[in-house]
């Protein structure tokens, strides 16, 4: 895989750097924030509630001391309107991100889903309507078998549709210490180079994985 960091350490997938594939991408989706990955995943998996699971993201550096960004949402629109422009090679400026937050799930909608056999995840996607592309990141609850469904704590994930690619579904770590100095650390580059020298993988990286499923 090549290219730039997007969410937390995760690389961009390098069937975005082939202009041939842009036009063949029908949906690109994904959890792109690790601290409100934690929390879903613990709600769900331990039964703690939003606060005890938000101050658990905090003492483990997972969440900042103000997490409003990544609990808003916001954090995600951003990554989103990247990964929209890189899946349909036009600019998607974060604002035009339609974005809902995790502050309003509840014990009850994470146990209601679990009765149903979902998850809810904090989930960013886009996709072209009638020729224009849509993004939007909001909580949705994902049947069990979902790609999507699987993925825990703070991994992040993107998950591509179209007829060319198939399904690929691309997983890396997307909070935590190592995971932003390593994002860090990428933008520094590629700002000290100025595009001219794509970013090469260090081998400290966390290797993200690339999976492709079955149609």
């Amino acid at each position: 895989m090549t290219g730039r960091v997007l969410a937390g350490s995760q690389d961009r997938p390098s069937v975005f750097a082939d202009p041939s594939v842009i036009v063949d991408i029908d949906r690109v989706s994904g959890i792109v924030n690790g601290t409100t990955n934690y929390i879903l995943s613990a709600m769900a998996e331990d039964g703690r509630g939003y606060e005890e699971a938000l101050s658990e993201a905090q003492r483990l550096g997972y969440a900042e001391p103000d997490p409003a960004d990544d609990v808003s949402g916001r954090d995600a629109a951003f990554k989103t309107a990247i990964l929209a422009s890189l899946a349909f090679g036009e600019r998607i400026p974060p604002w035009e991100v339609e974005c809902i937050g995790i502050e309003a799930v509840s014990t009850e909608d994470v146990a209601t889903a679990t009765s149903r056999g979902e998850v809810i995840k904090l989930i960013g996607s886009a996709q072209r309507v009638d020729g224009v592309v849509r993004a939007k990141v909001e909580p949705q609850s994902l049947d069990a078998d979902h790609p999507l469904a699987g993925v825990n704590g703070v991994t992040n994930a993107i998950f591509i549709e179209g007829p060319s690619v198939g399904r690929l579904l691309f997983t890396g770590p997307g909070a935590g210490g190592q995971a932003t100095a390593s994002a860090m650390l990428g933008d520094l580059i590629q700002v000290a180079s100025r595009g001219r020298v794509p970013r090469q993988r260090s081998p400290h990286d966390p290797k993200p994985k690339r999976q492709v499923l079955h149609r």
